[in-house]
């Protein structure tokens, strides 16, 4: 997309203090802006799309006014470590902005994401209870949310696909928030872990007996979802009997609660979700083609934690941020987190994150503490160039300085570049000194 003068204006809204320069920084790519300050903000002269900073929690009282006015556009929120660690500021960030991203995130960032916003037409609905935040602002998790926020526009099946604890559940809340049926409910159901002989009545209800002359019904997954979304997780552990019940109901949007005459009219949204690979079961027919092609509409790969690593110092802040008492982790807990290969992906971080701090008792989780085994395997060779050298620098980094024992002169020095360098490297990798 290129930037010529007849595109729409977008919004800036910078902190009084701010030191990013977000206005010049755009204004040197071509961007038309409307620049406004976060203590002095006039609603009425947005134009629907733009970047708002948030450097802390201090910045919810001027922006809750104005939530409505959010909601209504297109607005990233450019946050800085301490809002991203503010629980007002995330509950802000789930029910009125788009997405989010780092405040130390390139210019060229901000700049395609913007142009991403101008390429699409975006609804938004009030009062709705929050997904959780996906966080990370690695361009794997940045992708992912615009993904999920775009398939939410859509009333066509999703199918969500992904190892085991990359956050399929959160995903599936994630496109309910973004839609038009977000005001309705959003309905979990594992299918592994219903019988085949259940199977029927857990998603259609069921009319049996008679109680003083009424009829003893129970409501299904269908009909408690009704007007919402419908999450159908573990869809690949479903038998073959399943797969059909299923499929009948997804041709024709209609069922009969089991023991009932009378057949209803559904309307639910369908988001799937399987950590098995569905095209190789299709292949060796354990799992039904049909059914495939009928929730095969709108899909999505959702990453491993290996191949977004630089989010794991965001994710440990995030998971340990409650924790009472409060610890930290020292650089080698980080070094030995950022080496492993998390086969349970985020879902594994977290539980490796919280024994560590419950059975913690100075405050400081060290690489000891985490109980990770060591790494045995190569580098996947899913991981991108890119990705396998940010990983490699943000090692020999953290190495450095423990080695130098946190002297950022000294770790400059052994590493031939100026400390101002250093420094910035650190912002990059996350890396914090005690």
């Amino acid at each position: 997309m290129s930037l010529d003068h007849n595109l729409p204006r977008v919004l800036i809204v910078e902190n009084q203090d701010s030191k990013l320069a977000l206005p010049q920084r755009l204004a040197a790519q071509g961007w038309q802006l409307v620049v406004q300050k976060l203590d002095q903000l006039d609603p009425s002269q947005w134009p629907g799309i733009g970047l708002i900073h948030i450097p802390g929690q201090e910045a919810h009282e001027p922006l809750a006014p104005v939530t409505g006015a959010l909601q209504k556009g297109s607005y990233i929120a450019l946050c800085g470590k301490e809002a991203l660690n503010s629980s007002k500021i995330q509950t802000l960030i789930r029910t009125a902005f788009h997405d989010y991203c780092d405040e130390s995130a390139p210019t060229q960032r901000f700049a395609h994401t913007l142009e991403r916003l101008l390429s699409e037409t975006r609804p938004r609905f009030d009062a709705l209870p929050p997904p959780s935040l996906i966080l990370g602002s690695s361009i794997a998790m940045t992708e992912l949310r615009h993904r999920l926020s775009t398939y939410g526009h859509s009333e066509l099946p999703v199918l969500l696909l992904g190892e085991s604890g990359t956050g399929k559940e959160c995903a599936a809340q994630w496109i309910h928030h973004h839609s038009s049926r977000r005001e309705h409910p959003f309905v979990a159901l594992n299918c592994a872990a219903i019988p085949d002989t259940q199977f029927s009545t857990e998603l259609f209800g069921h009319e049996t007996g008679m109680l003083n002359g009424e009829p003893q019904k129970r409501a299904g997954h269908i009909a408690v979802a009704e007007r919402g979304t419908l999450f159908l997780d573990e869809i690949g552990d479903m038998s073959q009997t399943s797969q059909a019940t299923l499929l009948r109901f997804l041709e024709s949007n209609c069922y009969t609660p089991v023991g009932g005459k009378r057949e209803r009219q559904a309307d639910v949204r369908i988001v799937c979700a399987s950590n098995h690979n569905l095209h190789e079961e299709v292949r060796t027919g354990s799992f039904r083609l049909d059914l495939f092609h009928r929730l095969n509409v709108l899909s999505l790969d959702l990453p491993p934690l290996r191949q977004h690593l630089e989010d794991i110092p965001v994710l440990a802040e995030h998971f340990l941020h409650h924790h009472q008492p409060p610890v930290t982790l020292d650089e080698s807990a980080m070094s030995a987190l950022m080496c492993h290969d998390f086969p349970g992906n985020v879902r594994e971080l977290r539980n490796c994150l919280l024994r560590a701090a419950v059975n913690n008792r100075h405050g400081l989780i060290r690489s000891e503490d985490l109980g990770l085994e060591e790494p045995v395997r190569a580098e996947p060779p899913t991981q991108s160039l890119s990705q396998y050298r940010n990983r490699q620098e943000s090692q020999y980094i953290r190495q450095c300085l423990e080695d130098c024992k946190n002297n950022v002169q000294e770790a400059a020095n052994r590493l031939k570049i100026s400390r101002s360098s250093l420094y910035r490297l650190m912002e990059k990798h996350h890396i914090h000194l005690p």
